[in-house]
């Protein structure tokens, strides 16, 4: 995933057919974009350092049309995400829908 840089809009990101520079592989692109329910998923996640202290969590999301956006968690949310999820690893979380993101981030603890 390093390649792949989670900063600002992605504009210029590949259409939803190149699925070439997909950070993990054509395989992973295939499964994550243009699935079963037709909604967008999570074709990255990366640890980030929070004002707090806490970590939080940065996730790509890419939509069927091609374009991607960035979603950043807090420590909270991002633990509640891996939970909803029932993984350990937030590499895990490529692949997942974007619902899974926004139901993490309207849960309160």
């Amino acid at each position: 995933m390093s390649d792949v840089p989670l900063t600002g809009s992605s504009r210029g990101s590949p259409r939803r057919g190149d699925r070439s520079e997909h950070p993990a592989g054509p395989a992973r692109a295939a499964a994550s974009i243009g699935s079963d329910d037709g909604g967008p998923r999570i074709v990255a996640a990366l640890p980030a350092a929070g004002h707090d202290g806490l970590p939080e969590l940065i996730v790509r999301i890419a939509f069927e049309n091609g374009a991607q956006s960035d979603v950043i968690i807090d420590n909270a949310a991002g633990l509640r995400l891996l939970a909803r999820c029932d993984v350990d690893r937030i590499e895990a979380l490529v692949g997942r829908s974007w619902r899974e993101v926004r139901d993490a981030l309207q849960d309160l603890d």
